[in-house]
């Protein structure tokens, strides 16, 4: 009876895909001159110039059957090219075949090279993609699992939910290099559900299937889970939450997460709408803390174990990660919420950009933070950055991502340098310019450079502007992988006190603090370095200081006081 199940399964799976791919060509007959190629049967070789985001697909409208179990994939896909130039391209594994493609009234001509296929023709302004094969044995949560040791594996068991983007394995033509329009429905086998990129919505389906439709306005790339999760949770606002996870997932786990509904609200404060009706948010139990966050879809991965109820454990796990900042599954979660906005509306342009929008959300999360922790709790947060990034000074610049992860394989190295010197970047910007103006300049980011992808010569153009001051400290800190180095005197009689710093290396511009004591109080004044010498004269407005000095606080600079 089981085998016999098994093959009428196969069965009702390839009339579906009969049936849907049939529906799919037929659409298409109002386009005349159809031509069938197989992808060897010419292959001429684009220049080099052609692989860019002119190049790829505005809109793209997609029909797959999957199989999540074998990892077999089949489907359809029209691409549609706004752009004038004479060369197409597509990203799609090397696993996956193309059986045909077509467009009206002229032959296509494919040519593949690295994961990517290219469409040469003069006009093709739209082309229909037949694609098959089976996916090769990748997804976030194994990548993320490379390299933990198994003494870290959770207690409680792991959600094995299979998570796919196509910036990193192209299981569908898709744009890798820009934002496009995506429509694209996915069959799965009726024991999973998925979710996706954009809109979700379920349809009906045949029997023994499920069918899912993902609309997503503008997105790069589109990314698809699939797993026995259901939905556990739905937190109705501005922005309804839903939260999904795994029957039997601890009702504590997204009880805690459930509590992420005010950085929801905080971040649609801060920078603005969102381009989806409702956000989904799927919680996977894995052996390590991590997320993947697009447009309307956060998958968060969390550690069972890492409770972090006791001041104790919470130490313990902000010794072992720059990135855990304050509660390490919140904070996990936070980050991605704010990747709705810093990936979601924006991204980078190469890899090397990407400290841009992980630099953001770390930030976001540190503002997220600020607005619901005391002083004396803050803090602390932005100091023990800051010795994470003095820690690995000198292993790479915040723009050698890959370097630091692919050739160096030192995550730490990574993440305090990408993500904590990325942050701290962005929090020192925020105390040159001001809260009010730091604000004013991200929203009109979003407002006007929305659905962009940014080198980072462009994002440091728009944050700097024509400041000359706001040009050297970003060419300082992201041009460079070491850091300032300070020697300083203080002298004075009476009120009147001298601060005298001299930097040791080739000057950064950053931001310091003198700070007084007396009898009176405390005073604190801010001050900014921005040469080779610098001196300040303070007059104290109350009684003779009975201590002075300088605080670094979270800048990372190594401060040499010097006496009299």
């Amino acid at each position: 009876m089981g085998k016999f199940q098994t093959i009428a399964r196969g069965v009702g799976l390839a009339w579906v895909l009969f049936l849907n791919c049939s529906l799919v060509l037929l659409s298409q007959m109002a386009w005349r001159g159809f031509a069938w190629i197989e992808p060897e049967a010419e292959q001429e070789q684009p220049a080099a110039e052609t692989l860019s985001a002119d190049s790829e697909a505005d809109e793209i409208e997609a029909q797959i059957l999957f199989d999540p179990g074998t990892r077999s994939i089949i489907g359809t896909a029209q691409l549609r090219f706004h752009s004038q130039a004479g060369a197409r391209s597509f990203a799609l594994d090397d696993d996956l075949t193309v059986a045909a493609a077509l467009a009206p009234g002229e032959k296509v001509r494919l040519f593949r090279r690295e994961h990517r296929v290219y469409l040469v023709g003069s006009s093709l302004q739209g082309v229909l993609v037949c694609f098959s094969g089976r996916l090769p044995p990748w997804d976030v949560q194994k990548k993320q699992l490379v390299g933990h040791a198994k003494a870290e594996a959770p207690s409680a068991g792991v959600d094995k939910f299979l998570t796919l983007q196509t910036d990193c394995l192209a299981f569908m033509p898709c744009s890798q290099l820009r934002f496009s329009r995506s429509r694209v429905t996915v069959y799965v086998p009726a024991r999973f559900n998925c979710l996706g990129s954009g809109i979700r919505r379920e349809l009906p389906g045949p029997p023994g299937i499920r069918a899912f439709f993902f609309d997503s306005i503008a997105s790069r790339g589109f990314s698809l889970t699939c797993g026995d999760f259901q939905l556990l949770d739905r937190l109705e606002g501005t922005l309804p939450v839903n939260f999904f996870g795994s029957p039997q997932l601890d009702k504590n786990s997204y009880r805690d997460a459930n509590k992420m509904r005010g950085a929801v609200d905080f971040f649609g404060n801060q920078f603005g709408r969102l381009d989806v009706p409702e956000l989904n948010i799927l919680l996977c139990r894995a052996g390590f803390q991590g997320g993947v966050s697009q447009p309307g879809c956060i998958v968060c991965f969390f550690n069972p174990d890492d409770a972090g109820k006791k001041l104790a454990e919470l130490e313990r796990l902000r010794q072992k990660s720059p990135v855990f900042l304050h509660d390490p599954r919140c904070d996990c979660l936070v980050h991605e919420i704010a990747h709705q906005w810093w990936g979601g509306l924006c991204s980078w342009s190469k890899r090397a950009d990407c400290w841009i929008t992980e630099g953001l959300a770390h930030f976001s999360t540190l503002l997220y933070l600020r607005s619901q922790l005391p002083e004396n709790e803050f803090d602390p947060i932005l100091e023990r950055m800051g010795k994470w990034v003095e820690r690995h000074e000198g292993a790479g610049k915040v723009t050698e991502n890959i370097r630091l992860t692919l050739i160096q394989r030192d995550p730490l190295s990574a993440q305090a340098i990408v993500y904590n010197r990325s942050a701290l970047i962005l929090w020192m910007l925020r105390e040159l310019l001001g809260e009010e103006e730091m604000a004013a300049r991200l929203q009109r980011l979003l407002t006007e450079r929305r659905s962009a992808c940014w080198s980072t010569a462009a994002f440091i153009a728009w944050m700097a502007g024509n400041d000359p001051l706001l040009q050297d400290f970003f060419r300082s800190w992201v041009g460079r992988a070491d850091l300032p180095a300070v020697r300083c005197r203080i002298s004075g009689q009476g009120r009147s006190i001298r601060v005298a710093i001299e930097q040791v290396n080739d000057p950064f511009v950053f931001p310091l603090q003198f700070v007084s004591h007396s009898a009176t109080g405390k005073q604190v004044r801010p001050l900014t370095v921005r040469r080779e010498r610098e001196e300040y004269i303070f007059l104290l407005s109350d009684s003779p200081p009975l201590q002075v000095g300088i605080i670094r606080g979270y800048t990372p600079v190594r401060v040499t006081l010097l006496s009299d």
